[in-house]
Formats: structure tokens, sequence, C-alpha cells
């Protein structure tokens, strides 16, 4: 899958179970004509790098910075504190790169 978007939020660490990742929300922007007009569309994406890869890269990786990213969408799921079954989609990257 290849996204084109900003960074929504100040990105976070987390550590995963073999290698820690780099964590935030991407935003998409599709813009298409509706009734004559132009209308846009916003789509939030879970994104994580893997740290091997963000590579001292981490510091520029700031609100509002336009990336290019390749990867792949993960699905897993958890137990909820309600004890429900919940599903978690986010893009596992292995490549990107800043634009603009």
């Amino acid at each position: 899958m290849l996204l084109v978007g900003r960074i929504d939020e100040d990105v976070k660490w987390s550590d995963g179970e073999e290698q820690r990742y780099l964590q935030f929300p991407l935003v998409t922007k599709e813009v298409f004509a509706k009734n004559g007009s132009d209308t846009e569309h916003l789509e939030f994406h879970q994104v994580k790098i893997p740290s091997h890869i963000v590579n001292g890269s981490s510091k520029d990786m700031q609100k509002g910075r336009l990336l290019y990213l390749e990867g792949k969408v993960q699905t897993h799921s958890f137990v909820d504190a309600t004890g429900v079954k919940r599903y978690v989609s986010e893009v596992l990257v292995n490549r990107f790169n800043f634009l603009g």
C-alpha cells in the first residue's frame, strides 16, 4: 500500500514484542467533484514504523509533516477492559520519504 499524507499528532515510541516502533496517525485527503463542487474526504490511518527504518529521522517526524509511505495493513485483536474483543488495523511501514 502507498500513502501520502500528513502527520496528525506528535509521534510516540512504543515497544513491540521484538522491536520498538514510532507510532502516529496519518491523515490523507481525497478531493472529488460532487454536485458541481469540490468535496474533501479525510481518512485517518494509524501508522507504525520499526525503529531500524526510522534510523534517526524521528526528530524530523513532526505534526503537519508531509510523508510518502510504503507498507502493509495489519489487523490484530485485543480484549478491552469490559471483556469485549476489539480489532485494530494499522499500517506497518517498510519505506518512507519526507515530502515538501
